[in-house]
């Protein structure tokens, strides 16, 4: 895929609820990953600069920034993102797993739609502090599940996939009552 049919599409998918800057950065890291052998932030900026004639120190800046900028990604970005990807389906099944990073002492937690070809797309996701984790593990994740139904298409039946680390009661009844 070209760079410019990249942007064109982040530009189409972020409408003008989310800042020009913000998009233009989003299409950029888009770039260098569909250009990297890697998921490394070293070689997403190398596949930008490759992709765009840019020189690899800033591509590699840049990306970088995008992806510890707080801000980002913002709820404007998954109002958008995730009825794209839902589309016209009535019935979803949703994946709710964390992943660690321990190098740099963060965790997601991420729900993916899980597609009838076996794959997982992500549909949402949070990163936090691994030292906040310990009394806040549970109101993360509930947390993460509200923000999804915010942003659900309207009669949509979601099925929730998690291990078993996921269950408690209390997490069982916030997705009766919720979902």
């Amino acid at each position: 895929m070209s760079p410019e049919k990249i942007t064109e599409f982040i530009t189409e998918l972020a409408g003008d609820d989310i800042h020009a800057m913000r998009v233009w950065s989003l299409s950029n890291g888009v770039i260098g990953v569909v250009h990297s052998a890697t998921l490394a932030i070293a070689s997403i900026g190398a596949g930008l600069a490759a992709a765009q004639g840019l020189r690899k120190k800033h591509s590699t800046k840049q990306v970088d920034r995008l992806l510890s900028n707080e801000k980002f990604p913002d709820m404007k970005l998954f109002e958008r993102w995730v009825p794209y990807i839902i589309g016209e389906r009535e019935e979803i099944v949703v994946a709710l797993d964390w992943t660690d990073f321990a190098k740099d002492k963060h965790t997601t937690i991420s729900l993916y739609l899980i597609s009838n070809h076996g794959r997982a797309t992500p549909l949402i996701w949070k990163t936090h502090d691994t030292r906040t984790l310990k009394n806040n593990r549970n109101d993360y994740e509930d947390e993460l599940l509200k923000d999804f139904i915010k942003v659900l298409p309207d009669d949509v039946h979601v099925t929730v996939l998690a291990d078993r680390g996921f269950g408690d009661q209390n997490f069982y009844t916030f997705i009766k009552e919720e979902l």
